[in-house]
């Protein structure tokens, strides 16, 4: 896992931070946070953006997925994203119960 942080440009003040891997041509994202008095700005926003342009340019990334709070599942729905409600999964998977599995296509996978 990569932890990436949002700073002002003094580094004195955190912004927003995401924790992500890639693992088999998929973007995990295990967390986005913003602070409450940042949210409504744009950074959750530009963190995603930044992260999923990084993994393109990577060339063999070919899916973002994460599992949202509900509350968070619009935000995700404008940055492309896909739900999955009432999904069943197994007991070793990484979701938590009662958040929503989220999927965006970045690029077809090769054959």
């Amino acid at each position: 896992w990569k932890l990436s942080l949002l700073v002002s440009d003094d580094l004195e003040v955190l912004c927003g931070f995401i924790v992500a891997k890639v693992t088999k041509g998929t973007l995990s994202i295990a967390k986005l946070a913003v602070p409450a008095e940042f949210r409504g700005h744009g950074f959750g926003k530009l963190v995603m953006e930044q992260l999923m342009a990084a993994a393109r340019k990577q060339g063999d990334v070919y899916e973002v997925c994460l599992s949202s709070l509900s509350t968070a599942v619009t935000f995700y729905q404008r940055l492309g994203f896909k739900a999955f409600k009432g999904m069943k999964f197994e007991s070793g998977e990484d979701l938590v119960e009662g958040q929503v599995y989220m999927e965006k296509k970045l690029r077809p996978r090769r054959k």
